[in-house]
């Protein structure tokens, strides 16, 4: 529970990244997390955050049912390494 609790708050800080790319930086939900959030999106415009909240979703999704815990979190970090691919050359 305690891992889908911090996945859950991952995919926020996407959402909010996306809010940030779509110019409606005033609906972020973690306000206390504006600068950093707001910088984030500057810095990966181009970042593809609906790819990044599905894979988040979809893990926390796999945690409820019989999955490998490693595994998932595996197959997460591959899903979120390719949303930055454009930026890891």
């Amino acid at each position: 529970k305690a891992l889908a609790l911090y996945l859950g708050g991952i995919a926020g800080w996407f959402r909010d990244v996306l809010a940030c790319q779509e110019g409606a930086a005033d609906s972020i939900r973690n306000v206390d997390l504006r600068d950093p959030i707001e910088k984030f999106a500057k810095h990966y415009p181009n970042l593809d955050c609906t790819a990044a909240i599905l894979a988040v979703e979809d893990t926390i999704d796999l945690l409820q049912k019989n999955v490998h815990l490693v595994t998932a979190m595996i197959v997460l970090a591959n899903r979120l390494r390719r949303c930055l691919a454009p930026y890891l050359a």
